[in-house]
């Protein structure tokens, strides 16, 4: 009898942790899918080289573009349109293409995100989300954590984990939703740049 009792007490834990992460994964994807534009400042660090970081803004419009404008220590401008990537280096004045798919890219400028297939694990920890993603893209495993706080929801961290050699951390601070951006500014079709809207 005592053995039936915590079972029941046990499923119900079980019931009740599942139904609070599927609550934080839609809290999750509701602040996603409810701003069209953002822009933000972050500071982007490799672990693995603690000295190794660079900092700057980021400009995401949906759906589908996405700019990185990294200022230090060097200029350098990604951006993302579909699937589509530039990098334009400033200082030699080089612009490359390539064509490949990004999880990270699309997770944020994604106009209608879905998470539950790819969260591996969510948690509250002191008013602030634990979000852990494992995705297999083009046979590499990425592994993302994404950190935000809740009460209001807002992006703090990112942690992206390609390999053993590809890790870096994004920290992001004075983020602002729904301004105006003109498409140009996300333009992949030459190496002309608008002036950002800071």
């Amino acid at each position: 009898m005592k053995i039936n009792f915590f079972i029941a007490i046990y499923c119900i834990f079980i019931s009740f942790s599942f139904a609070n992460e599927i609550s934080l994964i839609n809290e999750v994807e509701n602040y996603l899918n409810n701003f069209r534009t953002l822009s933000a400042d972050f500071q982007q660090i490799s672990p693995l080289n603690e000295h190794k970081s660079s900092s700057g803004k980021l400009y995401i419009s949906k759906p589908g573009m996405l700019r990185f404008d990294y200022l230090k220590p060097k200029k350098l401008t990604i951006i993302l349109r579909d699937e589509n990537i530039m990098y334009h280096d400033h200082e030699l004045q080089e612009v490359s293409y390539v064509s490949q798919s990004n999880y990270f890219f699309k997770l944020l400028s994604e106009k209608n995100i879905k998470l539950a297939g790819d969260v591996k694990k969510i948690n509250l920890v002191n008013n602030e989300v634990y979000l852990h993603i494992d995705k297999m893209v083009d046979n590499v495993n990425t592994n993302i954590i994404m950190i935000l706080s809740r009460n209001p929801m807002n992006l703090k961290e990112v942690h992206i984990n390609n390999s053993e050699e590809d890790k870096y951390f994004l920290y992001f601070t004075n983020i602002k939703y729904n301004l105006s951006f003109d498409k140009k500014f996300f333009s992949l079709q030459s190496p002309q740049f608008y002036s950002a809207p800071y």
